[in-house]
């Protein structure tokens, strides 16, 4: 589970790009990326480029990079601490 803040959107195919700056457990704060699925496939989910916004506080479930010390993740969910949107 990767706490922190929204500090990037790229909506794009074939993969979205989510950049999340936070920390998991007790580690400190770094800048994650997280790939998602395709424009297409968020919109079809109810996700466009105005459902996150810069600054936004967000949760993320993902699965980490294989490669140590990476900052990459797959997403899994998402969600906007302040009204639960996911």
């Amino acid at each position: 589970l990767i706490k922190g803040k929204m500090v990037q959107v790229s909506l794009r195919s074939p993969h979205s790009f989510l950049y999340v700056e936070g920390a998991v457990a007790n580690t400190p704060v770094q800048r994650w990326v997280i790939e998602g699925a395709s424009a297409a496939q968020f919109t079809q989910q109810g996700v466009d480029k105005d459902a996150f916004k810069i600054g936004d506080p967000v949760e993320v479930v993902a699965n980490p990079s294989r490669s140590p010390n990476s900052n990459r993740a797959r997403l899994i969910k998402i969600t906007r601490t302040t009204d639960g949107k996911s």
